[in-house]
């Protein structure tokens, strides 16, 4: 995770993909942001002031598997620039209360910018069962992905 000053090449991408495939530009400041690629997916998160959250998941290699998703902060108002656009469904959760949460699929073509070229993942294995998506938050680190055995992947 780094300062927006630091990721402006991670959160050019993701306002481009917004702006160009729903036409949606977010008035929050930006706070923070990461990018990082595991096998052949690239992943984008962007913090914002508001509570807002993005992230953008991007096959490199398979165009019918992208996305980019919202996510508010608990108590947190819909934004106005999303709000006519896109339902938000509500999950609770133990560790971050009630999210709410809204995706939409990418159709087009984002190459990302020279930053995230080649940038190698800082992902590690978690060798042990029952991992959950909590377990990652609390050693300080993003959970990325979990299969059906409960084995996961923490990011940095």
């Amino acid at each position: 995770m780094e300062p927006a000053s630091n990721a402006k090449t991670t959160i050019d991408w993701v306002h481009r993909i917004l702006k160009e495939e729903r036409d949606i530009v977010i008035s929050s400041r930006p706070l923070e942001a990461t990018a990082f690629q595991i096998e052949n997916i690239r992943m984008a998160y962007v913090f914002y002031q508001s509570g807002l959250s993005i992230n953008v998941m991007y096959t490199v290699d398979d165009p019918k598997k992208r996305a980019g998703g919202f996510k508010l902060s608990d108590g947190m108002d819909v934004p106005a620039e999303l709000a006519s656009r896109f339902k938000f469904a509500r999950q609770g959760s133990k560790l971050a209360g009630t999210i709410r949460g809204s995706y939409f699929g990418i159709k087009d073509e984002y190459r990302p910018g020279p930053a995230l070229r080649g940038q190698s993942s800082p992902v590690g294995r978690v060798p042990r069962r029952g991992l959950r998506a909590a377990d990652c938050w609390r050693a300080g680190r993003l959970p990325v992905r979990f299969n059906a055995a409960s084995v996961g992947w923490c990011g940095r």
